[in-house]
């Protein structure tokens, strides 16, 4: 049996999820001696990482029998993706930190934000449902729906809200992974043949996690 790589990616294009990918790059602030960032760096935001603009790509995503095997590595978590990178997607080119939003699927976000400190939610949202704040009494007060900017900024226009309050944000946002460094890439070439590669990415909100 012939081994056909163009069958197989047309495959899993035909089953699979429509992502932005960021290319990720060390930020120059990063300390070499101390491997630390730069909490004032105006590039990385004290991430020692940066990212380019964002490119759609195409993956599959492989199934639960395959995430079951990488679990063995023994660093696997249980949010953890694992994708099927077909070979003539620009994604097989896919390294260490670089973000993958996926276009195809949302999920739930609660986080607090201080209104006129912090203003900025860091996700893709989709939308935002719910917004309360604790009064000077001790009651939860339910405020008004914020816009959000493309750039994740809550725009409160028109809406009466106290400055130095702790908001509680809730909504849904786009699903954005990481692809993880520590953990194995699969072999992407089979007798001069090009296999998918399988990659495991982790929620970015876990990044910080992962040090610098």
């Amino acid at each position: 049996m012939n081994f056909n790589p163009a069958e197989f990616n047309g495959f899993l294009n035909g089953i699979g999820q429509d992502v932005l990918w960021r290319r990720a790059f060390a930020c120059p602030c990063v300390n070499p001696t101390s491997g630390q960032a730069s909490a004032k760096c105006k590039h990385c935001k004290g991430q020692g990482r940066m990212w380019e603009e964002a490119k759609g790509a195409r993956t599959g995503v492989a199934g639960g029998s395959v995430q079951k095997r990488w679990r063995e590595f023994g660093m696997f978590d249980d949010s953890d993706i694992v994708l099927s990178v077909p070979s003539d997607s620009i994604l097989y080119a896919i390294g260490p930190y670089d973000r993958v939003l996926f276009m195809n699927r949302s999920e739930p976000f609660s986080q607090n934000i201080i209104k006129g400190v912090n203003e900025r939610i860091n996700w893709f949202v989709l939308e935002v449902d719910r917004v309360f704040y604790e009064n000077d009494a001790g009651e939860l007060v339910n405020a008004p729906l914020p816009l959000v900017l493309p750039d994740g900024k809550l725009d409160w226009t028109g809406v009466e809200v106290p400055d130095g309050v702790t908001f509680s944000v809730t909504g849904r946002r786009r699903g954005e992974y990481f692809c993880v460094p520590a953990l194995a890439f699969d072999r992407p070439h089979h007798a001069g043949a090009t296999l998918p590669r399988r990659v495991v990415l982790r929620n970015f909100s876990m990044y910080q996690g992962q040090g610098q």
